[in-house]
């Protein structure tokens, strides 16, 4: 009976490329969250009571396009994200959208990548 030495080394080999096929990528997706729009700021609220991941921005980022807030679902509730609304993007309050991410870190703002569902 033939002892299979080659196989196994061969089976772990594959194994291992096709685990590298399904980790993350670093496209930013492992992040990316649904939500709910529940508030849209305008250039004055964005100036006078911004959230605190709003607080830094200069008056061409807030007329770049919209900021909303997005209720974010997780495991105990929900969180208020902060994010952009490039002009390209429609969105109005109740409107389910993708966010790039959930968290507000290093100056980096959240964004608004797709409207999934809208409530009209």
């Amino acid at each position: 009976m033939k002892r299979p030495y080659v196989t196994l080394p061969l089976l772990a080999v594959g194994v291992w490329v096709l685990a590298g096929c399904i980790t993350n990528t670093g496209s930013g997706e492992a992040d990316s969250k649904p939500g709910i729009v529940n508030r849209i700021y305008t250039a004055r609220e964005l100036q006078l009571r911004p959230s605190s991941c709003l607080y830094a921005l200069t008056p061409e980022q807030i007329a770049a396009g919209k900021y909303v807030d997005v209720n974010v679902p997780v495991s105990n509730g929900y969180r208020i994200v902060s994010a952009f609304v490039p002009p390209s993007t429609k969105v109005d309050v109740g409107d389910e959208v993708q966010l790039s991410s959930s968290r507000c870190e290093k100056g980096a703002i959240p964004e608004v990548t797709r409207l999934v569902r809208s409530r009209r």
